[in-house]
Formats: C-alpha cells, sequence, structure tokens
C-alpha cells in the first residue's frame, strides 16, 4: 500500500522486483502491480499525476513483465477522489460532489476512452474498481430524473464498463 512518490514507476517496478525475489523460492509468481489511491491527477478522468508519473504507466509495464507480473491499477469507476466539481466545470454528469454519473453520456463515453487507453496502451490486466455508487436523481443523465431510475442506469452503465474492458481484453480481472 505505497503512497505518494512512492507511486511512481521506479518505486513500483523496485517493490515488484522485491516481491518476485521473495516469493520466486517458493513457486509463486507475482500476478499483477496496482497503484492504489494516488496515482492520478485530481483534476483529471484517470489521468495520472504527472509529478510522480511523467510518462505513464506504460514504462512500468515494460519493465514487470519481463518477469511475468502485469500491472493493475486502482480505480473507481464513478471517480471517487478524483475532483469531482472540478468535472462538473468540463461537463461531465455527477451524482454527488463525491462521485460522476456513470450512465451520463459524456462520463461514459470519457471513461471508455480513459479504459481504451489503459488497457491498450499501459496493457492493464486488473483493474480495482470499488466505491460503486449509483446514486443519481437528476436530469439530463440518460435516465429519468429519480433516484431509483438513476441507480439501475448507473447499475447498468457499470456492467457495460466492464463488458467493454472485457472486450477490450478478454483476459482482464475485473475486481
Amino acid at each position: 500500500d505505497l503512497r505518494g512518490k512512492d507511486l511512481g514507476v521506479e518505486s513500483l517496478a523496485k517493490t515488484s522486483e522485491e516481491f518476485r525475489q521473495g516469493l520466486e523460492p517458493y513457486g509463486v509468481r507475482l500476478d499483477a502491480i496496482v497503484p492504489d489511491d494516488g496515482w492520478q491527477n485530481k483534476q483529471s478522468i484517470w489521468e495520472p499525476n504527472t509529478e510522480i508519473i511523467p510518462n505513464g504507466y506504460r514504462p512500468l509495464a515494460d519493465r514487470i513483465e519481463k518477469h511475468g507480473t502485469r500491472l493493475g491499477l486502482w480505480m473507481p469507476l464513478t471517480g471517487v477522489n478524483l475532483d469531482v466539481p472540478w468535472g462538473q466545470t468540463q461537463g461531465y454528469e455527477t451524482g454527488s460532489d463525491r462521485h460522476y454519473c456513470m450512465s451520463g453520456p459524456k462520463y461514459n463515453a470519457k471513461m471508455r476512452e480513459v479504459l481504451r487507453h489503459h488497457i491498450l496502451d499501459w496493457r492493464v490486466c486488473y483493474f480495482k474498481h470499488d466505491f460503486n455508487s449509483f446514486h443519481c436523481a437528476k436530469e439530463g443523465h440518460g435516465h429519468l430524473p429519480e433516484a431509483r431510475y438513476g441507480f439501475e442506469a448507473n447499475v447498468d452503465a457499470e456492467i457495460g464498463l466492464l463488458q467493454y474492458s472485457r472486450s477490450l481484453r478478454p483476459d482482464i480481472f475485473l475486481n
């Protein structure tokens, strides 16, 4: 559970190597190394914090794959721990000040773009998608403006995003 600057490529590559060496005598392989909260630029939709990850995570994927480990990412589909009020100013639909509305057309399209980039360019093979909030009672988000309709639409939108991820990489692990 690394934080801050320890989420950079060098630190994560070193941690991955230490785990690999420690597990090797037991015939155990590290499937994925998964940067947790803190890798992201909060005023974005899941772009890297360039102060600690100036060139994205592709260099990390290149290094760890040499030893059979792949890249995973913590990335709640609802945008938890991003600057959601910033996203509102960019036109992304929000369910609250803490999460985006996944069924909102603009946000859903952006998430598909982000997933495509991370899966294909960074070769992410594992996602930890937690903090699933489906609440939204707002108008213009692809559902009727009542909480029950927003909940159902957001469950369907999350399922759609998971299916999209699997279509890009059939062996992806979705947590």
